[in-house]
């Protein structure tokens, strides 16, 4: 069984969602890999960094949203996740490292939300 750090919550519902504390800033490196049964994760606005190999080998995580607050996705943090399918990433990540969504070979839509830049009339 993987080391799922209760620091985040673990374990998930028994529908296998987890909702992350509001007092975690980071999901630090492996925080939640190889976490089996985990199929939905909400992560709150507090979160400002999604480390390497974060959700590596979720293997029935489903679907990804970040919040506002994410500014970095580390490398390979959500690679081998093979069930996931869809992923949206929000306006404020500014860095996706090499690898993220590596071996995701369910992964069918990736919704990149981009604001416009703000005008002055």
């Amino acid at each position: 069984m993987p080391s799922c750090d209760g620091e985040y919550g673990w374990p998930p519902d028994k529908d296998g969602r987890l909702v992350i504390s509001d007092s975690v800033t980071s999901i630090g490196t492996g925080a939640l890999k190889e976490c089996d049964g985990l199929t939905a994760v909400a992560i709150p606005n507090s979160v400002t960094l999604i480390g390497s190999r974060a959700f590596a080998s979720c293997t029935v995580l489903t679907a990804m949203v970040t919040p506002d607050s994410v500014t970095s996705i580390g490398e390979y943090a959500f690679a081998g996740c093979t069930s996931l399918t869809a992923v949206v990433i929000s306006n404020a990540v500014a860095s996706t490292a090499e690898g993220a969504f590596y071996d995701c070979s369910g992964l069918t839509v990736l919704t990149m939300i981009r604001q416009s830049p703000t005008r002055s009339l």
